[in-house]
């Protein structure tokens, strides 16, 4: 074991070769669990109050960063016995729902990866290279053509996600024997409204999404022997890595141009990322002595990501204001559908 820890700081353990050259590195962060604790437990504590905003109205961000083979896929999907964030964050959306009763509620879900800096659409993968784009003014990030699948419950959604895995990036390298060779992005797009409307109730409608991000993670090719396809891959997936930390570099020192546009997933992930949502980053490592540099590396990056400053924000739509017809609610594109329709028949 060459670190030390406890609840809040993590150093290199003195006595041993990386100690004593990092003699004095502590990193503290606001929660550091040991290789025990199960992910309902690191859920329960640091991720439910953010999963549960997202039915009040904020947008939320959830991702894992590190190393391959460190645990991040584990950690966001986790297994029958042990389940992960998403499963998670899923059965509480819906039971959450049920604190509002003066809302009525809409659920799309959409499943993408970015494989080689190429985005695809895991519920359809016949739609590749989508494209990206925000409206001027605005934070919301759309993915252009990208299939949205009405969902209704927890096991719909898991369903759903089940069918999309199948048509995930994955490979063997000499680290991991299901390496994950793309970022994926489970977005689940919340829309509200009230059920009755007053003078002093506010906005009728509001939209918010949840993202879960389970990133490709950094590697070395000389550890992870990626030669061909896998170099490919591991080169696309390092250098959005880099623009990752690049973009929260430029947020936290507030110098210079933000290179978002630089990669398709700061590109999505740019309201998480310095903008209006509630972000939690869980960042894996590895005990292992032979991957000490990269730990290290996860380290500097989390302390850095950890001094970024989002503000969170209520996503009231005023559906009377000067709103596109493409950036309406969907709940109020049917409910008026639904109108016509009864006015068709009468």
């Amino acid at each position: 074991m060459c670190w030390r820890y406890d609840s809040r700081s993590i150093a290199p353990q003195l006595g041993t070769p990386a100690g004593d050259i990092y003699e004095g590195s502590t990193f503290t962060f606001d929660n550091i669990f040991p290789p025990m604790v199960t992910t309902d437990q690191i859920y329960k504590q640091v991720l439910s109050e953010i999963v549960q905003s997202t039915v009040e109205g904020y947008n939320g961000c959830i991702f894992a960063y590190g190393q391959t083979s460190s645990g991040k896929t584990f950690t966001m999907s986790g297994a029958r016995s042990s389940p992960g964030v998403i499963p998670l964050a899923t059965q509480e959306v819906f039971s959450h729902v049920k604190s509002y009763p003066d809302r009525e509620f809409f659920f799309r879900l959409s499943y993408i990866e970015i494989y080689n800096e190429v985005v695809i659409d895991l519920l359809d993968p016949t739609k590749t290279g989508l494209q990206i784009r925000s409206s001027d003014g605005s934070s919301v990030v759309k993915i252009l053509g990208v299939t949205e699948k009405v969902v209704t419950s927890a096991a719909e959604v898991m369903t759903t996600i089940s069918m999309g895995e199948t048509h995930r990036s994955v490979g063997s390298t000499d680290m991991n024997e299901k390496s994950s060779r793309s970022h994926t992005i489970f977005r689940l797009v919340i829309e509200s409204k009230l059920k009755e409307v007053h003078s002093a109730s506010g906005p009728e409608y509001r939209v918010s999404s949840l993202n879960l991000v389970d990133l490709a993670g950094s590697e070395s090719a000389s550890k992870s022997g990626g030669v061909g396809q896998r170099r490919t891959e591991g080169s696309y997936i390092n250098k959005s890595l880099l623009t990752l930390a690049t973009v929260i570099q430029r947020l936290i020192t507030a110098s210079g141009h933000i290179p978002y546009r630089d990669s398709k997933l700061t590109r999505i992930l740019e309201p998480a990322l310095g903008g209006n949502s509630r972000t939690a980053i869980i960042c894996t490592i590895t005990p292992a002595a032979q991957h000490f540099p990269e730990s290290m590396n996860t380290l500097k990056f989390a302390a850095r990501a950890k001094r970024m400053k989002n503000k969170p924000i209520l996503n009231d739509v005023n559906v009377s204001g000067s709103l596109s017809a493409e950036d309406l609610p969907l709940l109020k594109k049917y409910r008026d559908e639904i109108e016509n329709l009864r006015g068709e028949k009468e």
